[in-house]
């Protein structure tokens, strides 16, 4: 996943990190749950428009 979640102790909120791309904080969040939606959101744009390539990508091509 290129995406990941972080709580933040000193602000109580969730962070969502580009792990993928090298452009870091990319949101933060109140819940968990929400973060954990966001950050499946932006997976899912990112495999739809092509601009990230998956491990499964690169094993098949």
């Amino acid at each position: 996943m290129r995406y990941s979640i972080q709580y933040q102790e000193t602000t109580g909120e969730w962070a969502i990190f580009d792990t993928g791309g090298g452009s870091g904080l990319v949101g933060i969040c109140r819940s968990e749950e929400d973060a954990l939606l966001e950050a499946l959101n932006l997976e899912e744009r990112s495999r739809v428009s092509g601009h990230y390539r998956t491990d499964d990508d690169r094993l098949s091509a």
